[in-house]
């Protein structure tokens, strides 16, 4: 189609859209036109529009989606960060419309993107919504237990973690299952009334973005001193032998109990009226006949294992059976 018929030896034009565009000329005078010229042709590529939309989460724990429409004409785009107000970073440069992100600190991340082609840049596009992140905690907290208690009573604490609010730590039973005792923002707990066994325990900080990993195990072995035994009863056996020059009696003494949970030994105490006692130790509940010094006037017994031995018994006085 025909754009110019003049004397003018130029011609320009403006608002042409992306393409081809090919042109000749001829010369005319009032007796006709000569040949054509040949054609020369000119190539629009325009800067591309910016995307028209970008798409970021409210929040996140580390991983941040972002998507954004294409720009025609575009060949890649260039996405840009801020954390926490400060300068902008290159996050990615590629052909992609979406792509995910990792951020490495918890703050307010905000993005723009732009769209390249041969031609150049598009304009910045307005920021983004706010992304605010939350790192889960990088560290298992160190953990501290008692090797061993008396009592059933101890306390499991811990070290703070940076960015944790709050410490989940979880108790084993005999090498059971795992269970929580305790979930907030306290670096310790105690417990009490625990029977015999082993008690593991592990711990892991944790924030809005989730939890961090658990520490390793630290186990408590619980061994109580036994209770005092009950059912103490006792015989001594006086025996006169009145063949013998001076006559005697000889006294044997047997005695028994009932068996106590966690003991593994007895101490079987006897005294004499003179105030001396003696002491034998058995893994039995009973003690067989033995012979004794003296008339028996009080026997008594406690209860042992590796941690210690319980209080003794309230004294009994056997019963005497004379022979």
């Amino acid at each position: 189609s025909t754009v110019q018929t003049n004397g003018l030896t130029s011609w320009s034009t403006s608002g042409r859209g992306n393409g081809t565009y090919g042109y000749h000329v001829q010369a005319c005078n009032v007796g006709g036109c000569g040949p054509w010229s040949a054609v020369g042709n000119t190539t629009v590529l325009l800067v591309p529009p910016v995307p028209a939309s970008i798409s970021v989460p409210a929040s996140s724990n580390g991983p941040i989606a972002i998507s954004w429409a294409a720009s025609p004409t575009a060949t890649s785009y260039v996405l840009y960060q801020s954390i926490n107000g400060g300068g902008w970073t290159q996050a990615y440069s590629g052909p992609n419309t979406s792509i995910q992100v990792t951020a490495t600190v918890s703050g307010n991340y905000i993005y723009y993107v732009t769209a390249v082609n041969g031609s150049g840049w598009s304009g910045q596009y307005t920021p983004s919504n706010t992304v605010a992140v939350t790192i889960p905690p990088a560290s298992a907290p160190s953990l501290s237990v008692p090797a061993s208690s008396t009592n059933g009573s101890y306390t499991v604490s811990w070290g703070g973690v940076s960015g944790a609010t709050s410490y989940t730590l979880q108790e084993q039973v005999n090498g059971g299952g795992w269970s929580t005792v305790q979930a907030n923002g306290n670096t310790s707990w105690g417990t009490s009334g625990r029977g015999n066994g082993t008690y593991g325990y592990h711990v892991q900080a944790c924030n809005a973005g989730g939890c961090g990993p658990w520490s390793g195990t630290g186990n408590v072995s619980v061994l109580l001193i036994p209770a005092t035994p009950t059912g103490l009863a006792a015989t001594l056996y006086a025996t006169y032998y009145s063949d013998t020059r001076p006559p005697k009696t000889v006294y044997t003494l047997t005695g028994s109990w009932s068996g106590v949970a966690g003991a593994t030994s007895y101490n079987f105490q006897n005294c004499q009226p003179s105030s001396s006692c003696s002491t034998t130790n058995t893994a039995a509940t009973s003690i067989p006949e033995f012979t004794v010094q003296g008339a028996t006037v009080s026997v008594a017994v406690q209860a042992c294992n590796a941690n210690g031995c319980s209080a003794w018994s309230a004294s009994v006085t056997p019963t005497t059976v004379n022979q």
